[in-house]
């Protein structure tokens, strides 16, 4: 990804940086949406098309659901940053102060290095202290283990399963259903 400029970061972490998404950023991505490792645990069965991912970004502006952010790697120089994924907070409910977290690393070269997990803590960081979210949701396949764990490590509790509830590779599988409360990503 070094051939396009990366935005400024929004928000900045250890290791990552989440930064406005592009058209241009996200057209980088689209090809792994296809992948099939990415998308089975990603939840979507039919080919996504670069319009339909064009249309998920808005560029990555706050609409009045939610805001996506990409996340970068961090170097010691930014044209070697690279756009590895983004994470959401989407389906905002303004009156009840709540809203469904969302997180794609589509490359396989980048799991388990902790990049989720500390995109996952920025975004519920920005949710709680300028969104002033009280509660911030996250379904994961059960069979998706790091994202479990992604969660876990952000102190998400577990709130229950919903049995054979997406079907995968031919088969249903059980979807897990999280949340953290303000409170306790604060404590």
């Amino acid at each position: 990804m070094s051939d396009i400029q990366p935005p400024q970061a929004f928000l900045q972490g250890n290791d990552i940086d989440l930064k406005p998404m592009t058209k241009e950023i996200f057209k980088k991505l689209h090809p792994w949406m296809n992948d099939h490792r990415s998308r089975r645990l990603a939840r979507h069965v039919l080919p996504v098309l670069e319009e339909t991912t064009a249309s998920w970004i808005q560029e990555g502006k706050l609409t009045p659901s939610g805001v996506v952010m990409g996340i970068w790697t961090k170097s010691q120089h930014d044209s070697a940053s690279k756009n590895i994924g983004f994470v959401s907070i989407f389906n905002i409910d303004w009156i009840n102060r709540h809203g469904e977290l969302g997180i794609n690393i589509p490359n396989p070269l980048y799991w388990g290095q902790g990049y989720g997990q500390e995109a996952v803590k920025l975004m519920c960081q920005f949710s709680f202290t300028e969104l002033n979210l009280e509660k911030v949701t996250a379904y994961t396949l059960e069979i998706n283990i790091g994202s479990q764990k992604c969660m876990e490590r952000n102190k998400f509790q577990k709130d229950g399963t919903l049995r054979n509830h997406q079907f995968v590779d031919g088969k249903y599988e059980n979807m897990t259903v999280f949340s953290i409360l303000r409170d306790q990503y604060t404590a």
